[in-house]
């Protein structure tokens, strides 16, 4: 072998070493992510939900996207400050459309049944996993009516990458979430 070829040997295995290394959480992390996805992801319902009922969330954009997605929830009620709510009614057409959606002073006479409450977190020992769960809850009860977990892999650290960003893979994804939780409610828009 000539130096010619070794000077350029070198320098290449040392990077192919180094990318080897760089890369080699990605199978173990994406494995971890489908098994967890296979037994813990997707929809779990545990009561029969009430048609036409109301349902309380935390945010305007929660209110929006959930009277939009779901024909059985006639409003939703958000908080504006600590003592005030609106209701959100979805009236049809672009759900992306502020002229879609009608929102007043919440009406105290009609109260909501339902509190959806969504919560993420990373999961304890995986790498670049976030698991989001969303929890309809009877306001009555207390009683959990039905949860969905979505898990969130992130391909790479955005920290390590060249413009700070990576790719990630969702299971379930969001628009499945949506046709699940539209079947156990008996509806989707």
């Amino acid at each position: 072998m000539s130096i010619r070829y070794k000077s350029i040997l070198i320098p290449v295995s040392l990077l192919i070493i180094f990318l080897g290394w760089w890369l080699s959480d990605l199978p173990i992390g994406y494995y971890e992510f489908k098994k967890i996805c296979e037994t813990e992801g997707g929809l779990r319902g545990y009561i029969k939900v009430t048609p036409n009922v109301g349902w309380e969330v935390s945010s305007l954009p929660d209110a929006k996207s959930t009277v939009s997605s779901y024909s059985t929830v006639p409003f939703v009620r958000f908080p504006i400050s600590d003592s005030s709510w609106k209701d959100v009614r979805y009236l049809g057409g672009n759900p992306w459309w502020s002229e879609s959606y009608e929102i007043k002073i919440a009406d105290e006479i009609v109260a909501p049944g339902y509190r959806l409450e969504r919560n993420a977190e990373n999961v304890t020992g995986a790498i670049r996993l976030r698991k989001e769960v969303t929890t309809l809850v009877d306001k009555a009860t207390h009683e959990t009516v039905f949860d969905s977990a979505r898990f969130i892999y992130t391909w790479t650290t955005p920290e390590n990458t060249l413009f700070g960003q990576s790719g990630t893979v969702t299971c379930p994804t969001y628009k499945n979430e949506l046709v699940s939780i539209g079947s156990f409610l008996g509806s989707t828009k």
